[in-house]
């Protein structure tokens, strides 16, 4: 890439962590602790120091936007209260969810997969799937 040695290191110690913390605020947090190994004092800036670095803020956004990390317009949503709410929200909920019942029933007597499909999250759905959530199960 066209890329100065400086940014590829930055850029590759992001890719790292993201790798390592697939969940964007863990991967943050490895990447300010990466910075901080690099930068001891990174964190340590007085106030007025730091309204003297917007610049360098912007530059972080910046090298975060470039990998594909950017400000969020609205708080991310709360984690899933239950394996239907995350089959709702997709993906990357079911497996932060952790262990669950594929086949499980709600008071509904609905499935996952049936809520998945419901809010039309075909990751989701697909994900349920390849864990063996029967098609077949009667609501």
């Amino acid at each position: 890439e066209n890329m100065p040695e400086s940014e590829r290191e930055k850029d590759a110690a992001w890719r790292a962590a993201y790798e390592e913390h697939p969940q964007q605020l863990s991967a943050m947090r490895a990447y300010v602790d990466e910075v901080a190994r690099e930068v001891p004092d990174f964190l340590l800036l007085a106030p007025e120091e730091e309204d003297a670095s917007d610049d360098q803020l912007a530059k972080v956004k910046n090298d975060l936007s470039a990998c594909g990390i950017n400000e969020a317009d609205k708080p991310p949503p709360a984690p899933a209260q239950d394996v239907f709410d995350a089959a709702r929200a997709g993906a990357a909920s079911l497996k932060a969810f952790g262990d669950f019942d594929v086949n499980e029933v709600d008071d509904y007597h609905l499935t996952p997969l049936i809520h998945a499909v419901d809010a039309e999250r075909e990751d989701s759905a697909r994900l349920l799937l390849d864990a063996g959530a029967d098609v077949n199960k009667p609501d």
